[in-house]
């Protein structure tokens, strides 16, 4: 079924190819930054990098361990959300710009559906054990 679908995909991608499905996001920019915090909140892997990373950057000399890797945590976080913000704002300004071209949005477009029909047409003809 999912072999199907996927070349069900590819054909209504390639039919439309001069077309782009647009997102306007996140009305609000507080929503979207709720969203994102309580997504890294809550996924395990964060907490994992933390425990796992953060400690072999700790001096026990220097002075109190769970300080120091609560200054590292903040100082890791500071820097992902500017490095992060910057990524976004460029993006944004490089999608309008390439949406705008008929020749970038065919592009995408075939390439998207040439590969769910390789997917699946894998999926509809290797045997699975």
């Amino acid at each position: 079924v999912g072999g199907a679908y996927l070349l069900y995909l590819a054909a209504k991608t390639f039919n439309n190819r001069r077309e782009m499905a647009v997102s306007d996001g996140s009305a609000r920019t507080g929503s979207a930054f709720r969203t994102g915090l309580i997504t890294n909140l809550f996924n395990p892997k964060v907490g994992l990098f933390y425990v796992a990373f953060l400690p072999t950057f700790t001096d026990p000399t220097g002075g109190a361990v769970w300080l120091q890797i609560l200054i590292l945590g903040a100082v890791f976080s500071f820097t992902g959300f500017v490095v992060l913000a910057m990524v976004a704002a460029a993006a944004g300004a490089l999608r309008n710009r390439l949406f705008r071209s008929q020749r970038f949005v065919v592009g995408v477009n075939t390439v998207a559906s040439g590969i769910f029909g390789a997917l699946g047409l894998h999926l509809l003809l290797v045997r699975h054990s």
